[in-house]
């Protein structure tokens, strides 16, 4: 008795990769190479310091030693 005839055909693959999935393997890539370089962007960001005066605000160096120099007039604090 032989087996009945089935309604899909069998197509034959070489084993190498279509277009598609080159294509989708390019993609990966650059999602891969476009994250690393955000999260590089981002430690050098997170890595920089601020100068504080030492009452926690924030400003720029000028600011943050003329305000030091105000307040060690009424409170003994190193000037950096």
């Amino acid at each position: 008795m032989t087996p009945p005839p089935t309604a899909l055909s069998k197509t034959e693959s070489s084993g190498l990769p279509n277009v598609w999935d080159i294509l989708f393997l390019t993609a990966l890539v650059c999602v891969i190479a476009f994250v690393s370089w955000v999260g590089a962007l981002n430690y050098r960001q997170g890595m920089k310091t601020e100068v504080t005066n030492g009452s926690g605000w924030t400003g720029s160096p000028k600011t943050a030693q003329s305000a030091a120099r105000k307040v060690s007039r009424w409170l003994p604090v190193p000037v950096a």
